[in-house]
């Protein structure tokens, strides 16, 4: 199946505690990130917060000295997947290793055209090219 693989979890049985748990901390981001946007119309942040890497992996597991596993390189969009905030990479230019790197916009929620509008801007300000940087 086009070279996909799926890890086995059928072994794990959440408990209604797990789960509760875990609806309490969503909702906790959920509401941070709505204070946030209380204050402040975007938040910008790096799309992953290390060097890029393959994309056939490996995934680092490291950063910084610290553990990266649970959210691999984008802590930031996984954040504002949970809490539900609109959100667009949009290129930022070239690392030292020839790979790409990128700038997250987030919006607050069901401000879409907002995030869209801004990475127009960057894409006029600094025009995207077609084809990859040659290494």
């Amino acid at each position: 199946m086009l070279g996909m693989r799926f890890a086995d979890v059928s072994h794990f049985y959440a408990t209604d505690a797990v789960l509760i748990e875990h609806e309490r901390v969503v909702m906790r981001v959920e509401q941070e990130m709505a204070a946030l946007f209380a204050y402040a119309d975007v938040l910008i942040t790096p799309t992953a917060c290390c060097v890029p890497y393959a994309a056939e992996g490996p995934l680092p597991e490291t950063i910084a000295g610290r553990d990266a596993r649970a959210t691999n390189a984008e802590p930031f969009t996984a954040l504002a997947s949970i809490a539900w905030n609109p959100s667009i990479s949009v290129p930022a230019g070239i690392a030292s290793c020839g790979l790409p790197v990128g700038l997250l916009i987030n919006v607050r929620r069901h401000c879409d055209e907002l995030a869209l509008r801004l990475a127009r801007i960057s894409e006029l300000a600094n025009p995207w090219p077609l084809h990859p940087p040659a290494r």
